[in-house]
């Protein structure tokens, strides 16, 4: 019996088989150019079971030439990955029996397998690792080394996360863009592009050994960054900011954050001056505090010392100044000590 080995076939598709050349069954010489090959004369072994499964696909085959005959196979034929093994006899066993070989590749190792160039670009679910352990574990100087013209990794995932990094020490994770243009990472996404969990720590650890740490820039007319309060944090707080901050434009629910924290200190109350002269340079606070205490509290003047006495609301004399009047010009002398 003649057989030979078809190659790969991709699993649930149609396709046409070749078989031959068609030999005379009794000298095994003579090339077979005239044979009716039925469905009923074509038997499929599929992945080794043997179960008299005939060719599903209802066409006759067809001769190419020089004994050689084209069958088609439909997606019942090809429904088993594994070998798939095809018998042929022709209807008026005018010719020697014919066995062929063929692998039936799942639908994605297939592509790969009979791409000529091994293209990646490939569909979802083209390559699936899985294991209880390490789907992949990899050991080196370089795990792992990729370059590429354009996007080395692509990572999509329709639900959950596209890339899942852990370490249990170190870096999980390490880019460096040897570019002096280029970002080391680029992410484009239609909602949040990263999302940052952290149970215990930084979300985030940014150290910059020159330039921004952090630049954050919005293209539309969404804020570039959004900061939200963890659950039971009692303020929205951003800590460790340095030197400034400047701000050329608040949205609307900026303006109503930052003018609620304003109002919020001028409700603050504002505590009385303490006993003694006030210094020459001081804060608002401290300004308001004494102009408010020389406004609201009792003062006194002495017609013998010529004493004016400014008091708290106690009534408790803070400090003096001494008045002079020579009948043209009168005179307050500077705050001195009671």
């Amino acid at each position: 019996m003649p057989n030979s080995f078809g190659g790969n076939l991709k699993k649930s598709t149609v396709a046409n088989l070749l078989l031959g050349p068609m030999v005379d069954r009794t000298d095994g010489n003579v090339i077979e150019e005239s044979l009716l090959i039925a469905p009923r004369n074509v038997h499929l072994v599929k992945n080794g079971l043997f179960t008299g499964a005939l060719k599903d696909e209802a066409s006759n085959a067809t001769h190419l030439g020089y004994g050689v005959y084209s069958i088609a196979v439909n997606a019942t034929d090809t429904n088993t990955a594994g070998r798939l093994s095809v018998i042929v006899n022709d209807d008026a066993t005018d010719a020697q029996p014919f066995h062929a070989e063929y692998f039936v590749d799942a639908t994605d190792s297939y592509m790969w397998a009979t791409s000529n160039n091994h293209d990646w670009s490939m569909k979802p679910q083209e390559i699936n690792i899985s294991g209880s352990g390490d789907a992949i574990s990899l050991i080196g100087n370089r795990g792992i080394t990729i370059s590429s013209l354009n996007e080395a990794i692509m990572v999509g995932s329709l639900l959950g996360e596209g890339v899942s990094i852990s370490s249990a020490t170190h870096e999980a994770l390490t880019l460096v863009s040897g570019s002096t243009t280029d970002p080391a990472v680029t992410i484009r996404a239609a909602a949040g592009a990263i999302k940052i969990d952290a149970t215990n720590g930084q979300a985030v650890a940014i150290t910059s050994l020159s330039d921004e740490g952090l630049s954050v820039t919005a293209g539309g007319s969404r804020p570039a960054a959004i900061f939200n309060k963890g659950p039971g944090a009692p303020t929205y707080d951003i800590e460790g900011v340095q030197d400034s901050v400047n701000v050329s434009t608040l949205s609307a629910y900026a303006a109503t954050q930052v003018g609620g924290q304003v109002n919020a200190q001028l409700n603050t109350a504002i505590a009385e001056p303490a006993v003694g002269v006030p210094t020459a340079t001081g804060s608002v606070r401290y300004i308001l505090s004494w102009l408010w205490a020389a406004f609201r509290n009792k003062g006194s003047m002495s017609k013998t010392s010529g004493n004016k006495t400014f008091h708290n609301s106690s009534d408790t004399p803070l400090a003096k100044k001494v008045a002079t009047d020579d009948g043209t010009t009168y005179t307050e002398d500077e705050m001195s000590s009671i």
